[in-house]
This record gives C-alpha cells, sequence and structure tokens, in this order.
C-alpha cells in the first residue's frame, strides 16, 4: 500500500538525516532534530489514520469474534459479562 510506504520512508529518512546529515552539513543540530520530529510525527499521523478503525473497534465486536469461536475460557466470559463464576 502506498501510505505504508510513505510511513515505513518517513521514518527510516529522519533516523538517516539524524546521523548523515550532522556530519555533512554545518546546519544546526536542533534543526535536523526538528526536521526528524516532523517526518516522525508524519508517520505515527498516517500509520493512525491508516489502522484508525482496526484501533477503536467497539467492545462488542472484541467479544463476538472471541467468544464465538471457544478461544477464551468460562471465567474470562463471565468477567467480560459482569458476573464472577467461581
Amino acid at each position: 500500500e502506498k501510505i505504508l510506504t510513505v510511513i515505513f520512508l518517513s521514518v527510516n529518512i529522519a533516523a538517516l538525516s539524524r546521523v548523515i546529515l550532522p556530519l555533512v552539513t554545518e546546519t544546526s543540530y536542533s534543526g535536523i532534530l526538528d526536521g526528524a520530529g516532523g517526518l516522525w510525527i508524519v508517520a505515527y499521523g498516517l500509520f493512525l489514520v491508516r489502522f484508525y478503525r482496526r484501533s477503536f473497534r467497539s467492545k462488542n465486536y472484541f467479544k463476538a469474534q472471541f467468544f464465538s469461536k471457544g478461544r477464551i475460557s468460562l471465567a474470562v466470559q463471565s468477567i467480560f459479562k459482569g458476573v464472577m463464576v467461581v
């Protein structure tokens, strides 16, 4: 996907710029860090845009997905339902 490519490129460019740019240019290191930080903000923002739905689904989806497949024990199911089985 194109958005994932942009995410990974921005992270790699940010990391490389923190190492390489101070060696080849006379610019201030704080300016380089600001630029690298901006690329990280872009990467995390795009990550949030790309995976928003997957990250913030409702609890009902979680319950239906795992309880129907029998992956969670009865004790854990009772905690989610609000009843403790002893």
